[in-house]
């Protein structure tokens, strides 16, 4: 009696443990879209929310990466880490006049099928805490839910 409850125990925990990581990955279609647009990315670690999918790795310059699909596999947005003298000289004017930062902000790059790029400022402030701020690449500030 004692071996069966210890077999049956075992078997659950076994399938317990098979079921966690079926849900850790998304569904094919998902990841074929994903392999498509991303074929380099490493270490690629996935999340679910509601129906959607997050996809968060590192690209060939080992910047974080975060890419967003629907339930169908496609694409909804991409944020990436970029280097503050990769983003448009305007919005890098723009964001030293308004705030005056003096050098303390990182960006990132967000891009949406069908939308201009945006640029995701975060402003660490002189109180500790930190802001942001999204701007296109003329400088003018955007809503991140608005497609201009």
């Amino acid at each position: 009696m004692k071996n069966i409850f210890v077999a049956l125990l075992l078997l659950s925990s076994a399938s317990f443990a098979q079921n966690r990581d079926r849900n850790d990955q998304p569904p094919t279609n998902i990841r074929r879209s994903f392999e498509r647009n991303n074929a380099n990315s490493k270490n690629t670690q996935w999340t679910k929310s509601s129906s959607n999918w997050h996809a968060n790795y590192r690209d060939n310059n080992n910047r974080s990466v975060d890419s967003y699909y629907d339930r169908r596999g496609n694409l909804m947005a991409t944020h990436r880490e970029i280097n503050r003298n990769e983003i448009p000289r305007r919005v890098d004017t723009r964001i030293t006049n308004l705030y005056h930062p003096q050098g303390n902000y990182s960006v990132r790059k967000i891009e949406r099928p069908n939308t201009p790029s945006l640029f995701q400022i975060i402003l660490q402030l002189a109180t500790g805490g930190s802001r942001t701020v999204y701007m296109d690449e003329q400088g003018r500030q955007r809503d991140y839910h608005s497609p201009y």
